[in-house]
């Protein structure tokens, strides 16, 4: 039996992983995101109430948590104040325990993403069928399903939905993107700025294609869940690639404020394998080593990069102990 780790999330200030296939949460409790039928916040790992194995997966949202559950289903607990655990009952805005996602039932759901007020499951029909269903908020259409609503409390399909096996999806402050198998990079919801990259400034319903990628297909996706609307893609290639407001820093590029929303390529050796977006920070998997790099605000050093300076405008290696 595997008694390692072999998921984790973070939330906006809660934490979960999966160990020997149970799921375990720790840190801020106030909206029931830790999951064990408590009030009070955890200062260390807490088994989740009934999830004490066939846990395959957990992803994080603001305040909420998502399982996705070894019998092709998926589970969520926490914030529900826009239906964003699935459950569709209205009225209930907290769960301390997990409570069963409705809608998609049929054993078949192969991943699971939660968002600031939103949750997805991505649907395994067979045959490169493949279905993206999503809940929660949808006031500016990023659930994608070509409806605007405050709350969505049962899965919607996205349609058009990401065709064939879905490579990867993200969450930011009211939109949300994926990759689909053929590595096509599309994105729906609040597009004010221009965060979903379309080259319009459109709030749409239904997912768009991001323009401006290099060539080849998109492998990884990462958005922030800051108020400040950031997207990073890496290619099939390893080019890593960015988009959206670092007016509180940093793109990554040398520059240390600056707004664009247009993916831009990031210098440097172009074999990035992963990506995650902090409120003000990334940090990127890269080359054959699988090296850590991080970049931007460092006011609370947590880049790990040791450096002292309140921001580094371009990626450094974290420093591991004893050079590991």
């Amino acid at each position: 039996m595997d008694t390692g780790v072999t998921s984790i999330c973070a939330g906006d200030a809660h934490t979960c992983a999966v160990k020997g296939g149970a799921a375990y949460c720790w840190g801020s409790n106030q909206f029931g995101a830790v999951g064990n039928n408590q009030t009070v916040d955890s200062p260390v790992a807490a088994q989740v109430f009934g999830l004490s194995s066939g846990v395959v997966k957990v992803s994080c949202g603001i305040y909420h948590t998502c399982a996705l559950l070894a019998t092709g289903t998926i589970s969520c607990w926490g914030d529900n104040s826009y239906g964003q655990c699935g459950d569709g009952v209205a009225g209930t805005n907290v769960y301390r325990v997990p409570v069963p996602v409705v809608n998609i039932t049929n054993g078949n759901v192969v991943d699971v993403l939660a968002g600031r007020s939103i949750s997805c499951g991505v649907i395994d029909n067979g045959g490169q069928e493949f279905e993206t269903w999503c809940w929660g908020s949808n006031l500016y259409g990023q659930l994608g399903n070509g409806a605007t609503a405050l709350q969505q409390r049962i899965p919607a399909k996205m349609n058009p939905g990401l065709a064939g096996p879905v490579r990867d999806l993200a969450s930011g402050v009211d939109f949300v993107c994926g990759i689909d198998g053929s590595g096509q990079t599309q994105c729906t919801g609040l597009n004010d700025i221009g965060q979903l990259a379309d080259g319009t400034t459109t709030t749409t319903s239904t997912l768009v294609p991001v323009v401006g990628l290099s060539p080849g297909g998109s492998s990884k996706i990462a958005s922030s869940l800051s108020d400040k609307p950031r997207t990073c893609v890496v290619m099939e290639s390893g080019a890593l690639q960015c988009w959206g407001d670092y007016t509180r820093c940093c793109l990554g590029n040398g520059t240390a404020s600056i707004t664009v929303m247009v993916p831009t390529l990031l210098p440097g050796p172009q074999n990035h394998k992963d990506v995650s977006l902090g409120s003000n920070h990334a940090c990127t998997i890269r080359g054959d080593n699988d090296e850590v790099w991080c970049w931007g605000v460092n006011g609370n050093r947590q880049l790990g990069v040791g450096s002292t300076e309140s921001t580094v405008l371009e990626p450094m290696p974290v420093v591991f102990p004893n050079g590991n």
